[in-house]
């Protein structure tokens, strides 16, 4: 499905950035929406929502017919807010509900199952229909929004990736050895790259970004650099 729009110079753009596990992608994801005054589509919330909805009806997670049935009746929705966009499940507010332990532990289950990415899809489709919108994940520019106008594919070094992911966990309390969140992430970026479902794939036309020596806020300044050339581009052109 094209997000393009005949009124191209005026409409705001679709940022896609893609990338591994602990690549920075989330964060900067995140911080390039609230600099330009998008919004951010948090794919990993909506994926949470509909695990809470199914979890919620007593269905198991596990059970693809039944999760599928349930994902083609719901409808997620992000409202901008702050620090994080708010999640609504057929209206109700959720975004503290999806974050219980028994949503974390059942999600990965629920994103597996084919119904529900291609109810998801188009739900992140119809919300970048006209622009102003930045996601991030491992297929976005690839499968999501193959037509965005930025696509940025950040990577970075197995052991920067596992410093941060054991950085993160020292903050929430919890201690992991640097060998072990290595191979865990080499174990996660094998999966992703060979999984049939919409695998792990830089998109031909996506700006690599290394960022195993940048900040955040490094990171963040560079897709904000490359957006707002873009869009100055644009309107010189008009």
């Amino acid at each position: 499905m094209s997000t393009r729009n005949p009124d191209n110079h005026r409409r705001p753009l679709t940022v896609a950035i893609d990338g591994p596990a602990a690549s920075g992608k989330s964060t900067t994801a995140r911080l390039v929406a609230r600099r330009l005054g998008y919004l951010h589509i948090d794919s990993g919330a909506m994926y949470r929502a509909v695990t809470l909805k199914v979890l919620r009806m007593g269905v198991d997670p596990s059970d693809a017919e039944g999760v599928g049935a349930i994902a083609a009746s719901t409808h997620v929705e992000l409202v901008p807010g702050e620090p994080y966009a708010r999640v609504l499940l057929d209206g109700e507010d959720v975004s503290e509900s999806i974050r219980q332990q028994e949503v974390t532990a059942a999600v990965s289950a629920v994103s597996l199952v084919g119904p529900v990415r291609q109810a998801l899809v188009h739900e992140q489709r119809a919300m970048g229909r006209h622009g102003g919108v930045v996601m991030d994940g491992r297929d976005i520019g690839t499968v999501v929004f193959p037509d965005a106008d930025l696509k940025i594919f950040m990577v970075a070094g197995i052991t920067e990736r596992a410093l941060r992911r054991q950085r993160e966990l020292r903050a929430a309390g919890s201690e992991v050895a640097l060998e072990t969140l290595a191979r865990d992430i080499e174990e996660r970026d094998r999966k992703d790259e060979a999984r049939a479902l919409s695998p792990l794939r830089r998109a031909d036309d996506a700006v690599l970004v290394d960022t195993s020596v940048l900040s955040i806020d490094e990171q963040v300044a560079f897709v904000v650099r490359k957006a707002e050339e873009m869009l100055a581009t644009r309107a010189a052109k008009a």
